[in-house]
């Protein structure tokens, strides 16, 4: 059961979203980031987020990751932590989770 969540988290906004960002030359937020990591390198955090809005608008609404990508890694062999919004949800808005500071 963990293993298909982690899937469909991971897919973020889905097939369809992917291919309108391939259509418009632009990548994925994991797709920067493998770009910018050194191979095998990046630890993702935060993937089993999701909104938890009480706004009627976002009732029901599937945002996987919260919509940012965010982890830790190396870059030229340096420690290095990024954020990259994922425009294949909530058209990379910053969502709740990953924009309230605690």
């Amino acid at each position: 059961m963990l293993n298909e969540k982690r899937a469909k988290h991971f897919a973020m906004g889905g097939p369809a979203r992917i291919e309108r960002q391939h259509s418009d030359n632009k990548l994925t937020a994991r797709e920067r980031l493998e770009l910018l990591y050194d191979n095998g390198s990046f630890m993702e955090f935060g993937l089993l987020a999701h909104h938890q809005s009480q706004s009627p608008s976002m009732q029901g609404k599937f945002t996987p990751a919260d919509g940012v990508v965010t982890g830790i890694g190396e870059v030229d062999g340096r420690r290095v932590a990024a954020i990259a919004y994922d425009f294949t949800v909530m058209a990379g808005s910053m969502g709740m989770v990953t924009s309230e500071s605690r």
